[in-house]
């Protein structure tokens, strides 16, 4: 059966908020179950909304973005994250794409290129312009990271991950049971150093994995 595409939206100022839903209704594919103003009550609306995409604005009351996505992060690791802002500099960018974004999205962004990263994130995962994933992988490089031992499964794990599937879908693709999945994803994340898939989406970009994986 086709499903859409769930989206929550977390934004304080409720004009902008409802700017943002009529936006998405141009969208056939998407279905917004929930919205709120500010962290702490999207994190309550989680559990009963299970949306698979977020759009998260930065500067919020009670929880602010940062803190948000941290939460969410730690308790919904399969959820695809974008951020919305004002800003624009590369510094507030990575930093949000170092807590797991998926995405960043600046408000005053055409219709089209909203479109496009939505499209993007759904489809693969992540969207990152060129100058950020210069930038990502430059700031990201690190010597041991070369030096980690995956087994043949793990980097089908973390393939797999990178494309956006759960570990429901990567268990269906493996002929594997999710408790498997589980637990490669917990040795994955050990050795990785990372906590969730957009960590270990920046993993394997900074170690150039993502071609190879590819492949």
């Amino acid at each position: 059966m086709y499903s859409k595409t769930k989206v929550a939206i977390a934004e304080n100022h409720r004009l902008t908020r409802k700017g943002y839903i009529s936006l998405l209704k141009e969208f056939p594919d998407l279905e917004v179950v929930a919205e709120a103003d500010n962290g702490s009550d999207l994190i309550k609306l989680l559990p009963k909304t299970s949306p698979h995409l977020i759009f998260l604005d930065i500067e919020m009351p009670v929880l602010n973005g940062k803190e948000t996505l941290r939460q969410i992060r730690l308790s919904y690791p399969e959820i695809k994250v974008i951020m919305i802002s004002y800003h624009k500099d590369e510094a507030t960018m990575i930093e949000f794409f170092k807590l797991g974004a998926n995405a960043f999205v600046s408000k005053d962004s055409s219709f089209e290129h909203f479109a496009d990263v939505i499209k993007e994130v759904i489809e693969e995962g992540y969207y990152h312009n060129k100058s950020i994933s210069k930038v990502l992988m430059q700031e990201l490089s690190k010597p041991d990271t070369f030096e980690i031992k995956l087994t043949e499964r793990e980097k089908q794990i973390i393939a797999l991950t990178c494309q956006g599937k759960t570990n429901k879908q990567i268990a269906d693709h493996l002929n594997i049971v999710v408790k498997t999945v589980d637990y490669h994803k917990t040795n994955i994340y050990k050795k990785t150093k990372t906590s969730s898939p957009s960590g270990l989406y920046n993993f394997a970009l900074r170690s150039n994995l993502i071609s190879s994986l590819q492949e």
